[in-house]
Formats: C-alpha cells, structure tokens, sequence
C-alpha cells in the first residue's frame, strides 16, 4: 500500500506569515463595514487624509511585486491602468464626483484578489529564497536584509499601517472604530 501522500508544508517565513497576512486581510473588511460607494473616495470636510479608494487601491500594488521577486510566476495584478492613481507618492485626492478614481467594488475586488493570491502563493516559495538578499538597485536593498523581510513589510507592516489611516478616516466618517475579528 503506497504511502499518503501529504500537502508540502510552507517554508517556516512563509507559516509565520500567513497568520498575520490573513488577519490583515480581515481587519481591512471591518474597517470597510459601514462605508458606502458614495464616500469610499472621499475626504473628509477639512481633512487632507488618505481615503479607502486610495488605501485599498495603493495596497493592491505591492504584493505582485513582492511575489515577482520571490519568483512567483503570473501574480495576480489589480488593473494596470490604475496603477499611476496609487503610486507611491501619488496625491490622494478628494473625488465628490466619483470620476477620478474605480468603483469601490473594483477597488475592493482587486484589492481581495491580490491578498489572497500572496497568501496563497507565498505557501509555495521555498525557504533560501526568503533567505535572498535584495537587488541592490531595490529601493529597499538598504532597509532590509533579505526577501523575506522585505515580505513581512509588504504584506502585514505596511498594510497595518495604512489600516491606521482608515481607522482614522472613518472616526473622521462618523463610522467609529471597527472590530480587530
């Protein structure tokens, strides 16, 4: 009788990881609780912040990246005319038209769409690719060891950070704090 065969385990980056790439991804749809496609790109009365069109739409950039450079093949992408509206760097921008930037369930979609293809995909990197020290020309090559830490930042920091944003975006909404799970 052959042996059962059993799923290949993720590299240990790749299981420390995923617990928090998946909670991020969660709290992110509490923070969503409540928004309505009418103020998802909007700024606050008064308020030069970030809203969730941008937040969403920014994050949704960075994780192909990342994959590419763990050497995933075909990331998933959100949609590549947008990417110029998200850019690092790129003004958010109040929208009461509702023209500047995608729909809010485009945003959202593409936004669920990356997280969960990194999630997924980041199982399947092995563990001396996380160990990869970062191209020299990568703006991060001076800020982080290797791959590895350049994937925590990706996929739980820097999106934690930008859940603060909207955190403080929805206080400024009237919406009020949202639940961690």
């Amino acid at each position: 009788m052959p042996a059962a065969e059993t799923a290949p385990q993720p590299a240990v980056t790749a299981a420390r990881l995923l617990p928090s790439i998946r909670i991020t991804h969660g709290l992110f749809h509490n923070l969503l609780d409540g928004l309505t496609p009418e103020r998802f790109a909007r700024q606050p009365e008064g308020v030069n912040t970030n809203h969730p069109a941008f937040i969403l739409g920014h994050l949704s950039l960075y994780p192909p990246r990342l994959l590419e450079a763990l050497g995933v093949e075909s990331p998933e992408r959100p949609n590549p005319e947008h990417a110029s509206l998200f850019e690092a760097g790129a003004e958010c921008r109040d929208d009461p038209a509702g023209n500047l930037y995608p729909p809010m369930d485009q945003i959202v979609a593409d936004f669920d769409r990356v997280m969960t293809s990194a999630a997924e995909r980041i199982a399947t990197v092995p563990e001396e690719r996380f160990a990869s020290a970062l191209p020299p020309d990568h703006g991060f090559a001076r800020l982080m060891p290797d791959l590895g830490a350049l994937a925590s930042f990706v996929l739980v920091a820097h999106p934690m950070l930008h859940a603060g944003q909207l955190s403080a975006w929805r206080r400024c909404e009237g919406l009020g704090a949202c639940k961690l799970m």
